[in-house]
């Protein structure tokens, strides 16, 4: 992540990861599949504190909304 001159990380960009990810899985839906492998790797092997980041838990709430949305 980022970060600010005072250390903190920028968790803005977690948001338009959301979005990139969201439009990605309306093409492929083998980036879910990438995904879950990223989630599995990151509960396993960390850093585990991006795990309690509310911005997280939104990227994948934005990822989800927007490919479970077809036109």
């Amino acid at each position: 992540m980022p970060q600010h001159a005072e250390g903190r990380a920028d968790d803005r960009l977690l948001l338009g990861l959301g979005g990139v990810i969201g439009v990605t899985m309306q093409v492929k839906v083998h980036v879910a599949v990438l995904c879950a492998a990223l989630l599995l790797c990151l509960l396993v092997f960390g850093p585990r504190d991006l795990l309690r980041r509310p911005m997280f838990w939104g990227c994948i709430g934005i990822a989800l909304v927007i490919a479970g949305h077809r036109r």
